[in-house]
């Protein structure tokens, strides 16, 4: 698995930002994956896709799997490429009425 090329397609399922890096866990029917989209590795808008993508965004990604202990699961894949196929809308600005559950 280790050095294998892949082509994924899902939904950001957890990310976080690191400078010049983003973080992002991919979550499709198969399940979950850390990747990562470092800006000196893809072209300017696919970082640029990459930071503005919300979760439950769905895109795609191509990069290389690399073994790792520090990511969940054991492997990461290092982006070459990141697209965005929709972005989600950020939820949390959304006005409108609060509806609470008596306790």
């Amino acid at each position: 698995m280790d050095g294998k090329e892949v082509e994924l397609r899902g939904w950001i399922y957890r990310k976080r930002t690191g400078g010049k890096m983003e973080f992002i866990v991919l979550r499709d029917a198969s399940g979950t994956i850390q990747c990562t989209v470092k800006q000196d590795k893809v072209s300017a808008p696919a970082f640029e896709n990459a930071r503005k993508a919300l979760l439950e965004s769905s895109v795609t990604l191509k990069g290389t799997v690399k073994k790792d202990e520090r990511a969940p699961g054991g492997y990461e894949v290092q982006a070459s490429d990141f697209g965005v196929i929709q972005f989600s809308e950020n939820l949390s600005n959304r006005e409108g009425p609060v509806h609470r559950i008596p306790a």
